[in-house]
């Protein structure tokens, strides 16, 4: 079973199905493949609680997909897409870095301070298109191996994640946890990656205010550098 897990504001299921680019997109594919939804609703704990429980849950089987709700899944073949990604990696996801720097804040780049400008490092990949952007927007559209991946859209088995170990830390509400994800996958020798999968993500930039900033030091903080 392929099970997407996602936490929401909103406050029923018809609404959340209704309106949200989550909910509409997977009404319309869940009629063709063997997948469900699994919805924390009017959520105000971090990540951590929503996800860790569904992976402690899941039979070794499940395919787990946690995802944002501003997502919409464009590609019919989803179900395909997932399985045959996760033969070549342990993780996927549809936008990343293939390079991990020193004090490097987010898996795009970083700041220094507040007020300075965003700095993008590394080599960021994407597989993921924006609302009323132009396709030439994704600019990576083959499988390829990267050292973070953001949390817009992470898959992986079950299986993996059980065996390994590796979990959401609660330190990280809802920032930096998928920084701190990946590298534990990366100590625990797991292998990350991009894969070319047709999604639409609604928000164009990531909230990068005082409480980023503050998670984004105790992350670094953890891993000491």
């Amino acid at each position: 079973m392929i099970r997407f897990i996602t936490s929401t504001r909103i406050h029923t299921a018809e609404e959340f199905m209704d309106t949200t680019l989550l909910g509409r997109s997977f009404q319309r594919l869940a009629q063709f493949s063997a997948m469900e939804i699994k919805i924390r609703l009017n959520a105000k704990s971090g990540l951590a609680s929503v996800f860790n429980p569904e992976i402690e849950q899941a039979a070794p089987e499940d395919i787990l997909v946690f995802i944002h709700d501003d997502i919409w899944i464009d590609d019919w073949l989803i179900e395909f897409r997932l399985k045959e990604a996760l033969a070549s990696f342990d993780l996927i996801g549809v936008a990343g870095n293939r390079v991990r720097e020193p004090m490097q804040r987010g898996w795009y780049g970083t700041m220094g301070t507040l007020d300075e400008e965003f700095k993008a490092l590394g080599e960021p990949c994407y597989a993921v298109g924006r609302l009323n952007a132009p396709p030439t927007y994704s600019n990576n559209i083959a499988p390829v191996e990267v050292k973070l991946l953001d949390g817009v859209f992470i898959a992986v088995k079950a299986a993996t994640l059980h065996a390994s170990g590796v979990r959401f830390d609660p330190q990280f509400l809802y920032h930096h946890y998928d920084l701190d994800l990946c590298r534990q996958c990366e100590q625990a020798g797991l292998k990350m990656g991009i894969w070319p999968i047709a999604l639409t993500h609604a928000q164009t930039i990531g909230d990068l205010g005082q409480a980023w900033f503050d998670s984004g030091t105790a992350y670094l903080n953890k891993w000491s550098d």
